[in-house]
């Protein structure tokens, strides 16, 4: 049994958006391991977010995982950006 890191990036709808506000309810979220805020364009900010499990609840856990970001409040867009076995 492996384990599955997730890495997803997270665009707030506007610069004014509170990112450690959200990093914050993004901590609650099952399997979270780590987040960085890192700056992506015109002076704006995204958060990378990663979540770490075990590769036998991979598809009931990303969907979870997906759903809960998706309807964070602020935030424009989710991308998955990258998904490796450890």
């Amino acid at each position: 049994m492996g384990k599955v890191v997730l890495i997803y990036s997270l665009k707030p709808e506007s610069p004014k958006t509170n990112l450690n506000a959200i990093a914050e309810q993004i901590k609650k979220i099952p399997h979270f391991d780590n987040f960085e805020i890192k700056p992506f364009m015109f002076g704006m900010n995204q958060i990378f977010a990663t979540f770490v499990m075990d590769d036998r609840v991979q598809t009931t856990g990303l969907e979870e995982i997906e759903k809960k970001l998706n309807s964070l409040k602020g935030i424009s867009s989710v991308n998955q950006e990258a998904m490796t076995l450890i």
